[in-house]
């Protein structure tokens, strides 16, 4: 039988594609090996708003705005279920303090219809890395003075540990503590704070949050280190989360 000669041009065409072919195959499983990775380290999640609002009507009407919003991560890890713990334990001890009876009881003396606001709304600043960290902002108005804060929660998302300060800079207590101070100080001068409000700050229970490119943003609510007319404080501190 007569032997066929080979096409060297087909023979290059046959190469091109199986190389190519090749070489889509690895970028499909380099592409999904990485989305793998970065799904492990960080969480999944969603929110629930929890609506206590009512509506009071005796001399006047006062609408009671009472909402809360929790982040709560999809999961059944021991570490999803210790994060999780943690943040509805927050939500049940806030519910329980939540002032509905300002309105019930404004109600029947006010002359002027109002809207009583007590709204916590819950948001993630940081979700990588295997750490998460979630601000929990609250907006309070109930007929008098507005009213305003945040509690921030850092977790670990291997263990479920809520971190500290010292976690996540990586430096020790007593170094972060003077920075912190210092920081303070430069940024809104010495004589705006309680005289004894800076030698009571520690590190070690700072309310604290992170957000992406190595920040540590630590926080202080209204009259927690100076009269309240003066407002909350935050300084940024570096961490070493990217």
């Amino acid at each position: 039988m007569k032997e066929k000669k080979l096409n060297g041009k087909k023979i290059l065409e046959t190469i091109a594609k199986v190389g190519f072919s090749f070489f889509a195959a690895v970028l499909l499983v380099t592409a999904f090996g990485k989305a793998d990775v970065e799904a492990a380290t960080k969480a999944q999640y969603y929110t629930k708003t929890y609506n206590y609002s009512k509506t009071y009507k005796g001399t006047c009407t006062i609408k009671d705005v009472e909402k809360y919003e929790r982040i709560i991560l999809k999961g059944n890890s021991d570490a999803v279920k210790k994060i999780n713990s943690t943040l509805k334990k927050a939500w049940k001890d806030t519910v329980k303090h939540m002032p509905a009876g300002y309105a019930k009881n404004d109600c029947n003396y006010g002359t002027t219809d109002m809207t009583y606001i007590n709204k916590f709304t819950s948001r993630v600043t940081y979700n990588k890395n295997n750490v998460i960290s979630i601000v929990i902002s609250n907006q309070w108005f109930q007929g008098g003075v507005a009213d305003y804060g945040m509690d921030c929660y850092t977790f670990s998302l291997k263990t479920g540990k809520l971190l500290k300060l010292k976690d996540v800079c990586g430096s020790s207590n007593a170094k972060l503590t003077k920075e912190i101070k210092s920081k303070l100080v430069k940024k809104y001068g010495k004589s705006v704070f309680y005289p004894s409000s800076l030698d009571e700050i520690s590190a070690s229970d700072v309310n604290f949050y992170l957000k992406p490119g190595k920040k540590a943003i630590v926080h202080f609510n209204k009259y927690e280190i100076s009269y309240g007319a003066a407002g909350d404080f935050a300084v940024k501190l570096t961490s070493k989360y990217k």
